[in-house]
Order: structure tokens, then C-alpha cells, then sequence
């Protein structure tokens, strides 16, 4: 029988489960970590190279892989849009960046109760095809691949997003808490802070019987002796809160470590303020940093015995009482709204009332939201100052201080500016820039650059809308052909409908909103064509509650340095790159307020006594002799040292016979009047004037021409346009300081500016570029 030979049949399409093949590894991925309690945060960094391990494993490079930990801390129930690790993801899914997704779990990208949010994913994932994967406990391989294109692989999808809404609702918000709120309410211990002065019992039996304190408050004495000493304290001091939070603040520690016989577990339950050893890592005690956490203490009801819980009194002899109940109650009336039944405590309530703010500045703070201090460990508030002068009692004026970053009782301002200063330098520099802007020629890239930044968040808004309606076709689709038989398959379908449904309508009105909202170049484009177009009537035609606007269209930011008692620079940073950044020196009037600091008391009592004027300025470059003699006034040090000065009306001459004879400058202009003699300047005066009034000193000055005082040299200099180049204070320094004496050197100014100024005065301007790559406040000085 002859042999049949039938054709080579082909061959069956092999499906290779390989999960290294079915991933696209050329293409970037991206691990998306979220985590958002404390005791996860604590592991996130393990458990991110692990997820890059993970990825590696799989295929990618290094390089190829994208890992976003903006959304560490933020919850899996917020939308997709409020999560900007999310946000910027699903960017890179719309432009084709990645094509895969990795997740620790799914409950990571997802704890929703409707399912609209994972539903708009599923879609988004689906349309541009990309791929979730989620590893083994192990991250030594794949559990799954969701395929969204697979009607199974959603299925499953959705059935781990439901599980991890199913969990929380049912384990944590139903058995947990249920279990826990039972607890709370027969007064234990559920968890939460714990009152300082107090431990948990923790022994669940003792002498082998059932321990009835197990999980109650137990009184620590260490720290409960320092809790009575509070409330004592508290009272001695008449209810002066900021006096007692001074007293707590001279302390390093106020409560010290625990003993090693206290459950370490129980550490991370205290809310006080640690204090940490020189290593930065041991704790060797802990204190109060605020008043606000020194009020919580005086008025926490459970160091009279008292159990709270959600708020509601549970029992009024939970455990045993640290303080007196008649001193508690002193501090606890003085410091809470209501009583201990939780009715309203009206004598606080009339008293907080009784505090009216009784003076108001007319004028309010212009750059109140845009001021900074160069110095990163101070603080600019605008307050309202209230004037005690004859003529302006009764009004008040605005001032910018500077006041130290610190917890505890707000310290004293370190500077204070007026507001009318800097927001009158800053508002005649902005109307000047408004109303001679020319061109516009960067206009164009501005509206571009703004544009794109609104035309990806429209598309943003226009792809979740897509999704919704998508995932809403597809509801509406298995209920017409019949699909959604089961009556909780029809529950959970309908009310993820009317999700999507209010998420569209949401969405939707976003969307018209942003289309309306126009740019803010543009919004500045209008503001410079309208101030060109006012001139000098500007301020009739902006309305003062337009200015406020403005400025927030204009400003990024004000940054105030000092640079000694008298003067400070302001440099504003633009907005508009074509504007760059604009720097002022300044000069402060009056009193800046600067409180006197330990080592410049000690400093004025060594030296003030004896030592000569020129090097008490030295040794404490910050103060002028004006501020010594009144310091030294004020703490009763007298000055042993006499040095005259030589005044500005007086001649050489004129001097000399005031030390002969004993005369005062009164009686010298007396004298004066009498011979009624008003010389002119003869030539060679004018020539010795022009020759040493630039560089002499006053008193070589005097010298040179006998007859001339030195106010009569400065006159006629401006005459003849002369200037001085060397400083001398007037009167040794009564007015500056060492420090304002190197700024008026290091900027050449003419101090004979400043004379007879009432107010605070703008020295100078200047203008530099802003660079692209330029963060502002990056480098502060000016």
C-alpha cells in the first residue's frame, strides 16, 4: 500500500503566559506608591525600591521607570484629580508616555465606595491601552495583569477595589471601630494620646486574676508632680497664660524621659514636644511649646478623674485624679467654652466678647499676603498700631513686623517697618511700571505659556468626562439587554451610575469655568493699556479695592531685608518676566523697635560708664548714642566720660570761646545778633571749600576757615555743587548707629538727604533681569 503524504499541518498559535512578553518594556512604567497613615510613611522608602526591584525584575531599565511620591500621605477615597501624582500619571497615559501602571496593590490606586473613580481609570486605561500590574507579596513575581480590554480582567479589577472599600467599611469602620467605640465608652483606653502626667496599665492580669484597671489612665508620678506644679502656677500667676508659657519656656526639659519600666509603645502617644539629646535621636524629655497645648493641658477634665469620649463625659470617676478639683476648676473656667455638663461657660463667653479690636488703621496693609523676610527664622505680620501722640490719639496706623518663627509666646517684634512706607515706595514703583510698559512684545509668549497650562488641565477635565460618559454607556447597555438581573448586581450598577452621573455634571461645570476665567496675562495686558491710558488720574479711575488685585496679578513676592537699624531693601519680584526684579534702599524714621538683647545690656553697662563714644559704637554696632543714653537712663548706669560736641551752628572760633568762657549756643546766636555781621565768602574761602569740604574732616574743617561754622560750609557747598565723600555723624552719632554708618558708606549716600526727614524715605532704585531658571527668594539679597 502506497505511503499517503499529507501537507505539513500548521502550527497551533502558541499563547506564552510569560509576563516578561506581555509587557512593553521599551516603553516607560510607573510605580505609583501611596501610603497614608504615619506607621506606612515610616516603610514607604523600603517599600519603593522594592516596587523599583520589582519593575527591574520584569524588564525595565532603570531609567525607563517613573516613580512619583507626591500623593505619599493623601487617601485612596479622594478623586483621581485631587491626587497630583495621580494627575500628572494619567497625563502620561493620555501622551503616550507609559503604557503600564505598577501597584503594591489595588487598593492603593483605589478606596472608593461607588466605584466612579476606579471606573473613569478602568476606561482611561482601556482607551489608551495600558496595562496595571500588581507584584507578590514577595515582589519576586507578577500576582496580576489587568488587561481592561478583557471584560474578566474588569470584572476583577472591580472586585478588589469593592473588597478594599468592603474592608474599610466593615472591618475598620465597622468591627474596629464598633470594638473600639465600646471600649472609649466604658472609659479604656482605645488608642489615642494620652494625657501627660498619666501611663496606660497594660497587664491584662496580676497575681493571676483579671486586672480591672487593664487599659486605663494610671498616674505617672514624674510627670504628674509637674502637671500640679502647672496648675499651682496657673493660679499663682492669676490666670496669666503667656507668663506661665515664658516660665515653661527658661526650662530645657519640663517633663523628663520615661523610665525603661514604661512600654516604649506608648511614647508615640504623648502630642508634647520632644526634646532630643545632641546625637538628635535620644529623647531626654519632652515640654510644651505652645499655649495653645498649655490650654489643652490646664483644661483636659481627665486630671480630675473625668473620661471623655467623642466628646461626651462617660463617667466623672474613670480613674484617679492628679489635681485638686477646686484648682482645676480655677484654669478650666478661666480657659474653656463651656462647663463640665458641656453647657455654654458664659463668663468666658462675655469676657471673650469684652475684647474689641478699639483702634483700626484706615489704611489696610497692601502686600499683607505677598511680604517675606530675606531671613528664613523670621515672620512678617501686618498689625494695626494704635497712635498716642496729642494730635493722632485715638487713630492708628499699619506696621510690618518682623517677628521670629517660633512656637510658645509670640516674641516682641525684632523690627517694625510702617505700612504706609513700603506700601507707598512699592505702589509709586508699580504705577510707574504700569504706566510706562511699552510694546507688549512678550504678551503673546506669556497668553501661550498660561494657555498651555490651562488647555492640559481642560484636557484633563474633557478625558475624565469621556471616561464617565463611557462608563456610563456601558451601565446603560447591560440594563437594555436585560444584563443586570440580580437585584444587588442592579443596586451596586445604579448607584454607580448616579455617580458618574453627578461626576459629569461636576466635571461639566469645572470645565465652564475655566473656559471663562481669563488668563492672567491677559488680566495684566488690560491693567497696563488702562493705567497708560489714566496718566496721572489713575487713583480716579482704579478704585482702591482694584489695587489689591492688581498687585496679585503683578507680585510674586516682596522681600524685606535689614540691613542695619535706619535702612532696609525691598526687592520686588515680578511676575511679568519683562519687568526682571526690582531692589530699593530704604530708610527707616523714628523708632524701629529693637528690642535690647543680654549681651548688649551687659555690653552697655561694662563699657557705657568710660569708654568714648566712637567705641561704644563699635562694641555695639547696632545702636546709636541716642539709644545708649536712653538705655542706660532706663537701668540707671551713669556716664562717667564727658565729650563735647561741636554743634553745626557754631564756628571754631564761636567753640573756643564757648569752652573759655562758659557759653552756651544760645548765648553765641545772642552774641551773634548783636553784631549783626553777615560776611561774604571771599574767594579764597571758596577756594579752601572747594579743595577740603570733599574729603576733610569737620574739624579740620572749623580749623581751616575760623570764621565759618559748619552749617554755613554745607549751604554754600550746594552753592558751589559740591558733596562731601567722607561720613561724620552728626553730633558723634546720635542719629545712626555703627551699622547705618557702613550702609551710608557702602551705598554713598549724602546724609545731608536725611536731614529734617519726618517720615521713611525711598534712597534708591535698581533693576536686574530675571533669569528663567531663577526661583524667587532663592537668593534674597538684593
Amino acid at each position: 500500500m502506497a505511503r499517503k503524504i499529507l501537507p505539513t499541518p500548521p502550527e497551533p498559535e502558541r499563547h506564552y503566559h510569560s509576563w516578561k512578553q506581555e509587557l512593553l518594556t521599551d516603553l516607560s512604567c510607573q510605580v505609583y506608591p501611596r501610603v497614608s497613615t504615619p506607621e506606612q510613611k515610616k516603610n514607604v522608602s523600603a517599600e519603593m525600591q522594592q516596587d523599583k526591584s520589582f519593575a527591574i525584575l520584569c524588564g525595565w531599565t532603570e531609567e525607563m521607570i517613573i516613580m512619583d511620591a507626591d500623593d505619599l500621605g493623601l487617601s485612596g477615597q479622594l478623586k483621581m484629580e485631587d491626587r497630583p501624582a495621580f494627575v500628572k500619571m494619567l497625563r502620561r497615559i493620555a501622551d503616550g508616555t507609559i503604557k503600564t501602571v505598577i501597584a503594591a496593590q489595588v487598593d492603593r490606586l483605589f478606596r472608593d465606595r461607588w466605584g466612579a473613580e476606579y471606573s473613569k481609570f478602568m476606561e482611561i486605561c482601556y482607551t489608551y491601552g495600558v496595562k496595571v500590574v500588581t507584584p507578590n507579596p514577595w515582589r519576586t513575581g507578577i500576582e496580576f495583569i489587568y488587561d481592561f480590554s478583557i471584560p474578566w480582567h474588569v470584572d476583577k479589577f472591580r472586585r478588589k477595589c469593592e473588597e478594599a472599600w468592603s474592608y474599610l467599611e466593615n472591618h475598620v469602620y465597622g468591627r474596629m471601630l464598633a470594638a473600639q467605640k465600646e471600649l472609649g465608652e466604658r472609659g479604656f483606653w482605645t488608642g489615642g494620646s494620652i494625657a501627660i502626667g498619666y501611663t496606660i496599665d497594660r497587664r491584662e492580669k496580676v497575681d493571676g486574676k483579671r486586672n480591672p484597671d487593664y487599659r486605663k489612665y494610671t498616674i505617672y508620678e514624674p510627670h504628674a508632680e509637674v502637671v500640679r506644679w502647672l496648675f499651682q502656677r496657673f493660679r499663682e500667676l492669676n490666670g496669666r497664660m503667656n507668663d506661665l508659657m515664658r516660665e515653661i519656656e527658661r526650662r530645657p526639659i519640663l517633663f523628663k524621659a520615661f523610665d525603661s519600666n514604661i512600654d516604649a509603645e506608648l511614647y508615640t502617644c504623648y502630642a508634647n514636644t520632644k526634646v532630643y539629646a545632641e546625637d538628635g535621636e535620644t529623647i531626654i524629655g519632652y515640654t510644651i511649646a505652645s499655649t495653645r497645648g498649655l490650654g489643652g493641658l490646664l483644661s483636659n477634665p481627665a486630671y480630675v478623674g473625668y473620661w471623655i469620649y467623642n466628646n461626651v463625659v462617660v463617667s466623672t470617676n474613670n480613674h484617679d485624679a492628679i489635681v485638686d478639683y477646686g484648682v482645676f476648676l480655677y484654669a478650666f473656667n478661666r480657659l474653656s467654652a463651656t462647663n463640665l455638663d458641656a453647657t455654654p461657660n458664659t463668663a468666658f463667653l462675655e469676657k471673650k466678647q469684652r475684647y474689641v479690636k478699639k483702634h483700626k488703621a484706615d489704611k489696610p496693609a497692601l502686600l499683607k499676603n505677598h511680604i517675606e523676610a530675606a531671613d528664613e527664622q523670621f515672620t512678617i505680620f501686618a498689625a494695626d498700631v494704635p497712635l498716642l501722640g496729642e494730635k493722632t490719639k485715638g487713630t492708628a496706623v499699619v506696621f510690618y513686623g518682623l517677628y521670629p518663627r517660633k512656637s510658645g509666646v509670640r516674641p516682641g517684634s525684632k523690627y517694625m517697618i510702617p505700612a504706609p512706607d513700603i506700601d507707598g515706595f512699592f505702589l509709586e514703583r508699580f504705577i510707574e511700571r504700569l504706566q510706562q510698559a511699552e510694546g507688549f512684545d512678550n504678551f503673546l509668549d506669556m497668553e501661550k505659556a498660561e494657555q498651555e497650562a490651562q488647555l492640559k488641565l481642560r484636557q484633563d477635565i474633557e478625558r475624565d468626562i469621556k471616561a464617565a460618559e463611557a462608563q456610563m454607556a456601558k451601565i446603560e447597555a447591560q440594563a437594555e439587554v436585560g444584563g443586570l438581573t440580580d437585584s444587588d448586581l442592579q443596586a451596586k450598577a445604579n448607584a454607580r451610575y448616579i455617580k458618574l452621573k453627578e461626576d459629569v455634571i461636576r466635571l461639566r461645570e469645572r470645565l465652564r469655568e475655566l473656559t471663562g476665567n481669563k488668563p492672567e496675562s491677559e488680566k495684566r495686558l488690560s491693567y497696563k493699556q488702562m493705567m497708560r491710558a489714566a496718566g496721572d488720574c489713575w487713583d480716579e479711575v482704579i478704585l482702591p479695592e482694584e489695587i489689591p488685585l492688581m498687585i496679585d496679578a503683578f507680585v510674586k513676592m516682596v522681600i524685606i531685608e535689614l540691613l542695619s537699624p535706619r535702612f532696609y531693601t525691598m526687592t520686588i519680584h515680578w511676575k511679568d518676566p519683562d519687568w526682571g526684579i526690582d531692589g530699593a534702599l530704604c530708610y527707616r524714621h523714628g523708632n524701629p523697635s529693637l528690642r535690647w538683647s543680654k549681651e548688649e545690656d551687659e555690653l552697655l553697662e561694662k563699657h557705657y560708664p568710660t569708654t568714648p563714644k566712637e567705641e561704644l559704637l563699635q562694641l555695639i554696632p547696632g545702636r546709636t548714642i541716642f539709644a545708649m543714653r536712653h538705655r542706660a537712663s532706663t537701668k540707671g548706669i551713669a556716664r562717667l566720660l564727658y565729650e563735647p560736641d561741636i554743634p553745626t551752628e557754631v564756628s571754631w572760633n564761636e567753640w573756643q570761646l564757648m569752652q573759655e568762657k562758659q557759653l552756651t549756643v544760645d548765648q553765641i546766636k545772642a552774641m551773634r545778633h548783636e553784631t549783626r555781621e553777615k560776611p561774604h565768602w571771599t574767594k579764597e574761602e571758596d577756594d579752601i571749600l572747594r579743595k577740603y569740604y570733599p574729603v576733610a574732616s569737620r574739624k579740620d574743617l572749623l580749623q581751616a576757615m575760623p570764621h565759618r561754622n559748619y552749617k554755613n560750609m554745607i549751604y554754600r557747598a550746594r552753592r558751589l555743587g559740591l558733596s562731601r565723600n567722607i561720613y561724620e555723624e552728626e553730633g558723634l552719632s546720635t542719629r545712626f548707629s555703627q551699622q547705618d554708618t557702613q550702609v551710608i558708606e557702602e551705598y554713598k549716600l549724602e546724609v545731608e538727604l536725611l536731614q529734617g526727614v519726618q517720615t521713611g524715605k525711598l534712597m534708591q532704585w535698581s533693576t536686574r533681569p530675571r533669569f528663567s531658571t531663577e526661583l524667587p527668594g532663592a537668593t534674597r539679597r538684593y
